[in-house]
């Protein structure tokens, strides 16, 4: 005999035997038994719900279990009501963990903007986290942003395809390397190392950083490219979060660049490629070159939403103590 046949056997003499040990019971103690499970339930949603479904699961499962035991072993219309009741609760946790529901919780950990309850939110949505994304983005806006997102090939997940952040470009007027970071991508950390120990190497004594048409991403590289330009302890961002306030200081793991610095900016330039600016004009003593910047001082966190979406939640508002951001970044000079 196979070891699943062997298994589904043992299963079902395990199944046979609670039904038969619920059946000895009278049918109040089954009804108490019920009530019991119900109200187990009950605290197990409210546990599923506080940490976004996860706690629930094991204890439903084995909840199910007894109640499909109770179902066989009862008959009498108290111990339908109550099984009635118990499979309500049932399905109460199952809607707590369903994907809306991780979706609401992942949302609510990032921001302080009041959200409209879960039970609201799955109401109207049920279990579609898209339909759920969407009504969250509603909620959060203007600055919350649903989007749809590009399948990565598998030469790219694989890590043997490569999309340069940073692409290096002909030595400007004054013989400086230059180099445009167009977003901040999984090596731009990397590629921008490269670029100034190059930098380094020819003995240059500034280099030129294009920034004009990066809208911003992922900030903790961000952070990273600026403490290689930034002494240690040098530079802060402050994240503003309803009334508290967090610090970020500039990692301090590599020598700084210690050369001249112009930054090219324009328009386009947002989010934490303004930061990145800022940061640069006050640990680097960066000139500023170009157009006003976007003004977009908000950090924007993502959250997966299903394949091919994500949502971008506002964690909160960005400072760099002793430059404005909010309306964008001035340049020293056009």
């Amino acid at each position: 005999m196979s070891a699943r046949r062997r298994g589904a056997r043992s299963c079902t003499a395990r199944t046979i035997t609670a039904t038969d040990a619920l059946r000895r019971l009278p049918a109040a103690g089954r009804v108490a038994a019920f009530l019991a499970a119900t109200a187990l339930l009950a605290v197990t949603g409210e546990a599923a719900e506080a940490a976004t479904g996860k706690a629930g699961v094991e204890t439903a499962s084995r909840l199910q279990a007894t109640v499909r035991a109770l179902e066989k072993a009862g008959e009498s219309p108290e111990e339908k009501n109550a099984s009635k009741a118990t499979r309500d609760a049932l399905k109460e946790v199952a809607e707590t963990r369903s994907e809306s529901a991780r979706l609401y919780h992942a949302v609510a950990t990032i921001t302080h903007t009041p959200l409209p309850s879960l039970k609201t939110l799955q109401a109207e949505c049920g279990a579609d986290p898209l339909c759920a994304a969407a009504r969250l983005a509603e909620t959060l806006a203007p600055h919350a942003r649903l989007q749809q997102t590009a399948t990565p090939s598998t030469d790219a997940i694989r890590g043997v395809e490569k999309r340069a952040s940073l692409q290096p470009g002909e030595p400007n007027a004054d013989g400086w390397p230059t180099a445009r970071l167009h977003r901040f991508g999984r090596d731009a950390v990397w590629e921008m190392r490269d670029f100034l120990a190059a930098a380094r190497k020819s003995a240059a004594e500034g280099i030129a950083l294009d920034l004009r048409g990066n809208g911003g991403g992922d900030f903790d590289r961000m952070l990273r490219i600026a403490a290689l330009f930034c002494p240690p302890a040098s530079a802060e961002v402050l994240l503003h979060h309803g009334a508290s306030t967090r610090r970020f200081s500039l990692p301090s793991d590599t020598p700084a660049w210690g050369g001249s610095v112009r930054v090219w900016m324009d328009g386009d330039t947002a989010s934490s490629a303004e930061i990145l600016a800022a940061l640069l004009k006050r640990c680097a003593a960066a000139s500023l070159l170009g157009k006003r910047t976007a003004g977009k001082d908000i950090l924007l966190r993502e959250v997966a939403v299903r394949q091919g979406w994500r949502l971008l939640v506002p964690a909160g508002r960005l400072e760099v103590p002793g430059v404005s951001l909010s309306s964008g970044l001035l340049p020293d000079a056009p």
